[in-house]
Order: C-alpha cells, then sequence, then structure tokens
C-alpha cells in the first residue's frame, strides 16, 4: 500500500496524506494501549497491523476513480534507456565506486 500513498504525494495530495498518516499512527497507539489493558498480549501487533490495513484501505477507496483514471491514460510517448537513463545510472555508478574508495 505504501507505493499508492506515496504516489499521492508525488500527486500533491501531501495534507491528505499527512493527516490520514497522523490518524493511523494515532489509531494504532489508542488501539495498543487499549489492548494491553484488555489482556490480549501476543496478538497485539498482529491485529495492530490489520487495523493499520483496514485503516488504510478506507483512504486508499476515496482515490479509486483517480487511480483508474491513470490506469487507463494511453500512453504514446516511450521512454529510451539508452538516451535518458543510462547517462545518470554511471554517472551514479561512478559516484559510488568513487565514494567507496574514498
Amino acid at each position: 500500500m505504501s507505493p499508492f500513498i506515496s504516489f499521492l504525494e508525488g500527486l500533491g495530495y501531501i495534507n491528505r496524506v499527512a493527516k490520514f498518516r497522523t490518524f493511523q499512527q494515532t489509531s494504532i497507539i489508542l488501539f495498543t494501549w487499549l489492548a494491553l489493558f484488555s489482556g490480549f498480549s501476543l496478538y497485539i501487533p498482529a491485529i495492530a497491523s490489520f487495523i493499520s490495513l483496514i485503516v488504510i484501505i478506507v483512504f486508499l477507496s476515496r482515490f479509486i476513480r483517480l487511480f483508474n483514471q491513470i490506469y487507463k491514460y494511453e500512453q504514446n510517448e516511450k521512454v529510451g534507456y539508452f538516451k535518458e537513463i543510462f547517462p545518470f545510472q554511471w554517472k551514479i555508478a561512478l559516484s559510488w565506486i568513487g565514494g567507496y574508495f574514498i
């Protein structure tokens, strides 16, 4: 689910994602304390992960139409690997090798 949330941040929904993450973390913390006092002990991490997943699904369901429009968009442009991507990759590789030896 994280790539979808990062994608939404890239589209400019930073405020909504920040509010969502705050709500998600707060709900997990509250549930964890409630579960500790209720005596769920070893089941707490699994149930907290499940609640986190439910919160993410509810949040992303608001953007289903947006994801469908992006998925159905016809792509006319093609990316040339050797012209556009490779020149940056070999520069990064040389930088990494230089940093390793330094």
